[in-house]
């Protein structure tokens, strides 16, 4: 797992909150996030 991955494992555990992010310029509205989205926090509006 990376650095980055790991340090927002730890947040969540301190129970920070965390937000998902999209960059719009590389989305290609795939859904993928969604779909791995492990709490559901992530939907596409088709």
């Amino acid at each position: 797992m990376s650095e980055k991955a790991d340090q927002k494992k730890e947040n969540n555990l301190k129970g920070e909150k965390a937000y998902p992010k999209v960059n719009p310029e590389l989305c290609m509205n795939c859904g993928s996030c969604e779909d791995i989205c492990p709490i559901g926090a992530i939907s596409i509006n088709k």
